[in-house]
């Protein structure tokens, strides 16, 4: 996850908790997902994921445990375009990178700050430069 999506969903959490509650995705199912679109140019690799899915997607209070938004039982479809880029100078590790839970760079085993540097080598791993990072999620 990019930096900057993954300050959008701390500050969501961090909201989340100052008031209390949490969010809840009960029976997630992924019925799809397929490559919507594809694009290089001279600086990134892009690719655009859309991803079909239902759930029963509420809020709790942490407290009394009562639904203050949404409803536990009702499933409901919904569909998310999932924007994955990296440099175009990268390229896929045979050994899988950090899906093989390796850092790009060092080869050492994942271990990650809060903000995606790796302890071993100190190279911002989830900056884009080394392997695909998720950048954005749009609703559709």
């Amino acid at each position: 996850m990019a930096d900057g999506i993954w300050q959008q969903h701390r500050t969501q959490i961090e909201q989340y908790g100052r008031n209390g509650t949490r969010n809840a995705l009960d029976g997630l199912a992924v019925g799809k997902v397929s490559i919507v679109a594809a694009a290089a140019d001279a600086h990134h690799d892009t690719v655009t994921t859309r991803i079909l899915a239902t759930c029963a997607d509420y809020d709790v209070d942490v407290a009394s445990g009562r639904v203050v938004r949404g409803d536990k039982h009702t499933m409901t479809p919904f569909q998310e375009d999932w924007v994955f880029q990296r440099s175009s100078q990268a390229t896929t590790k045979a050994d899988g990178g950090t899906l093989d839970q390796h850092c790009p760079n060092c080869g050492a085993p994942l271990d990650l700050d809060l903000a995606g540097v790796c302890h071993y080598c100190r190279v911002p791993v989830m900056s884009g430069a080394y392997d695909w990072v998720l950048i954005r999620i749009d609703q559709v």
